[in-house]
């Protein structure tokens, strides 16, 4: 059982947006267990949009901005290796709101 678990666990790309320090550029970054090919990015409310053929196990690719972004939506689409397509949707904001690995699920004690 576990062995047909772990084989269904393969070909599996995990892209994550996040912003850089200045909010003038978009990382995204493969955290998956494979490459993830022909990604789209779009980014609502900008009416913006852009390509990367593809990132490998964590790497990443950054996108610079002309001007700084304050809030955005990031939908990205990608397909893994035997062409099953992904869609993923961030939502990134300048001010913070970031996902925060250590806080804890149910908020007992004060975490920071």
């Amino acid at each position: 059982m576990s062995l047909m678990i772990m084989q269904d666990s393969t070909f599996h790309p995990d892209l994550d947006a996040s912003l850089s320090e200045d909010a003038k550029s978009i990382i995204i970054k493969n955290s998956g267990n494979a490459i993830a090919l022909h990604i789209h990015v779009a980014l609502v409310p900008m009416n913006a949009g852009y390509d990367v053929l593809s990132l490998k196990v964590d790497e990443s690719d950054t996108h610079l901005f002309d001007s700084m972004i304050q809030e955005v939506k990031v939908i990205i689409t990608f397909e893994n290796e035997e062409k099953g397509r992904f869609t993923k949707t961030c939502i990134l904001s300048a001010l913070g709101n970031q996902f925060e690995p250590f806080k804890p699920m149910i908020p007992m004690f004060k975490w920071k």
